[in-house]
């Protein structure tokens, strides 16, 4: 797979009139350290790239209106994440949407993260929370104030964070 962003520095962006999508507040990233297996996840190691990218933004996670997940489509994979985002977004008191592009593409190698932050900036340009095409029934790990949404719904994320965690445990997580 193949992703392509455009980034620039917003006040540039802004003195030339470009449209601006979204505005990176805050990158994390780390490592799950040793695992039992390069293909085992940990969720502390995830949580520390989300939690180092919040507190770069200035901002309490909790205040998110969307996850967009890495979703490795594996039952380890799927539990550690949701682990780590509860642990990160879990204490909201507001619903937090969850979705995940991966479930759609497929895995697109090392493209899998650049492809989910399009799909947030689609959102934002469509003003609308994406629906999540093939979701049939939640894990016992997606518990509130996390909830997948099926229908397109108007008035899009504003707060967002976006999860690739990458073969091997390296974690990046972009608000």
């Amino acid at each position: 797979g193949a992703a392509l962003l455009a980034l620039r520095r917003l006040p540039d962006a802004l003195a030339r009139g470009e449209t601006v999508l979204a505005v990176i507040r805050g990158v994390g990233t780390s490592s799950d350290g040793r695992t039992a297996s390069v293909a085992l996840p940990s969720a502390d190691g995830q949580e520390i790239a989300i939690r180092r990218a919040w507190k770069q933004a200035g901002l309490d996670p909790t205040t998110a209106d969307y996850v967009e997940a890495h979703a490795t489509s594996t039952p380890v994979g799927d539990a550690v994440e949701l682990d780590a985002i509860g642990r990160c977004f879990g204490k909201a008191s507001h619903p937090i949407e969850i979705g995940a592009l991966k479930a759609v593409t497929g895995h697109t190698g090392w493209a899998a993260g650049a492809a989910a932050l399009i799909k947030v900036c689609e959102a934002f340009r469509a003003d609308a929370i994406p629906p999540q095409p093939r979701f049939e029934a939640p894990t016992d790990a997606l518990r509130p104030p996390f909830r997948v949404s099926t229908e397109a719904r108007s008035g899009g994320p504003r707060r967002v964070g976006v999860n690739g965690f990458g073969f091997g445990g390296s974690n990046a997580h972009v608000v």
